[in-house]
């Protein structure tokens, strides 16, 4: 990609003046675009400057469009200067693409950038993703539609602020679910099938030593995911959009610190395509000391599009006290996901922490209640 040299540039000030003079000649709606706006430097006195003509009803729309990498920085200030529509256009939805094109990186920053501008009060077009994407409004809606089962419009109204404490008012007793049965059990979590057993209490004290462990990277519905297995089921699954491939490799490295990992995607793919996908079967090795375990069993029972808080998960395992310990253990989930952990919340309504990122944690719980609503079970969230 080429950029325009900055002294080609039109100034802010000419910007103000052109934009002014436009306004004049009876144009009533304008679009700030080209390259992301937001990186230029000083570029919010010149939204500041355009809220005038907003007082004054000669101009009716300020809109902007935004890769989405700045919008968590400047949603504030673009509401209070009158924005109040913004076209997200993305170029791709690959990961490693998008940081070479934004050179600032992160889809997670952009999903961290819409709550933002929605909780701000600019509501988000999407049209240009699909223009972006070559496709047809159209095309790109039942894309979409297809893959969460509602709208673009449906799926950004799960994305906002309500959406906690709609899940909360819904959310399911634990007591009222089917117990799995001891530490060896399965379970079918809509057309995702899992079995799963628990290493031994030997076995992790002595830091998975003499465990062979391969691992893969794999694309998601939530970005790239790291995944990790033994011969005996899956192991590890992190998504690296928020905190990057090295830190989450190290993160899921460290907790079996005796074991071998050697990099072998092939080996992994089908259980790694099933978790991922929410489809098919896929055994799962739980690596974790006796209570972590026993936390990450009563997590399984959460229905897909249900949620529950840290205090019914420690009534649920029968310490109502341990809310904290309870809390600790599910953040030490190393099964992002086919283990969902993002389905545990504060009791306040607050989304609580996640291990890879909150905008991972708000589009897997919006993406869930979206698939709950439109009746679609089939899929990733298990």
């Amino acid at each position: 990609m080429t950029f325009l040299p900055k002294k080609e540039l039109l100034t802010l000030e000419e910007l103000d003046r052109m934009c002014s003079t436009f306004i004049r000649l009876g144009v009533e709606k304008l679009r700030i675009t080209g390259g992301e706006p937001l990186v230029r430097k000083g570029i919010m006195t010149f939204f500041q400057q355009m809220r005038r003509h907003l007082d004054s009803g000669a101009l009716k729309e300020l809109t902007l469009t935004t890769n989405g990498s700045q919008l968590r920085k400047f949603a504030d200030q673009l509401a209070d200067c009158g924005v109040r529509r913004i076209n997200v256009s993305l170029d791709t939805l690959d990961d490693k693409k998008f940081a070479d094109v934004t050179r600032w990186g992160k889809l997670a920053q952009v999903l961290d950038g819409i709550d933002a501008a929605q909780a701000a009060g600019a509501p988000l077009a999407l049209g240009d993703l699909a223009a972006r994407l070559g496709l047809s409004p159209a095309h790109f809606q039942r894309l979409f539609s297809a893959w969460v089962g509602v709208s673009p419009k449906r799926y950004q109204q799960y994305l906002g602020l309500d959406l906690v404490r709609e899940l909360l008012a819904r959310q399911v007793p634990l007591e009222a679910v089917a117990d799995h049965a001891g530490l060896s059990g399965a379970g079918r979590l809509h057309d995702l099938v899992l079995r799963w057993e628990a290493m031994t209490p030997g076995e992790f004290a002595r830091g998975a030593a003499g465990l062979t462990i391969h691992w893969g990277r794999f694309p998601s519905a939530f970005g790239e995911a790291l995944v990790m297995a033994t011969g005996r089921g899956l192991c590890g699954i992190a998504f690296t959009a928020e905190t990057g491939f090295d830190a989450a490799f190290a993160d899921l490295a460290s907790r079996w610190p005796g074991a071998a990992l050697t990099e072998d995607a092939p080996a992994i793919r089908p259980w790694a395509e099933a978790a991922l996908s929410g489809r098919g079967a896929a055994p799962l090795l739980m690596i974790g000391a006796p209570f972590q375990i026993k936390v990450w069993e009563a997590l399984l029972r959460i229905p897909s599009g249900h949620v529950t808080t840290y205090s019914a998960l420690a009534e649920a395992v029968g310490h109502p006290r341990a809310v904290r310990a309870v809390g600790t253990a599910v953040g030490r989930n190393p099964l992002s996901l086919v283990i969902p952990c993002h389905r545990a919340l504060r009791k306040s309504g607050g989304l609580g922490g996640y291990h890879w990122g909150l905008p991972v944690k708000r589009a897997m719980l919006g993406w869930e209640a979206a698939r709950a609503e439109a009746g679609t079970g089939t899929g990733t969230g298990a």
